[in-house]
């Protein structure tokens, strides 16, 4: 799709197509996000906000999972959402860390709560 203005179409239909545009980005950034987290979850959600009482257990059992996806996807991290942070960190604080910036950028934000001596995420929009 082309955002160049021709000449012979009024503004408003110039502005439907940039509109368009921006939809289809913000849309491809969310399945983006979306894909990158059913990956380290191992999960099939349909929704960012689906992912509830993600234990902490499960981020440290399957760490090298996670820091797999997390390499895999370093490249399009780092182009995608500006992050510059290398994969140095091998622990389970930096896939949290990572997670919920790439979340913050795109208006969700990953929250916890403890229950019977356990720690629990979840993800709300803001």
């Amino acid at each position: 799709m082309s955002l160049n203005f021709d000449e012979t179409e009024c503004i408003s239909t110039y502005m439907r197509r940039v509109t368009d545009f921006n939809l289809q980005l913000k849309k491809a950034n969310y399945n983006n996000i979306l894909n990158f987290l059913n990956e380290i979850f191992n999960s099939k959600l349909k929704t960012i906000t689906h992912f509830k009482n993600i234990n902490k257990d499960f981020i440290d059992d399957n760490l090298d999972h996670c820091l797999n996806v997390l390499t895999k996807h370093q490249n399009l991290v780092n182009k995608i959402y500006n992050f510059d942070k290398k994969l140095d960190n091998n622990d389970s604080k930096y896939v949290i860390y990572c997670i919920e910036n790439i979340l913050k950028l795109h208006g969700y934000k990953l929250k916890r709560k403890n229950y019977n001596k356990q720690q629990f995420f979840y993800i709300i929009h803001n």
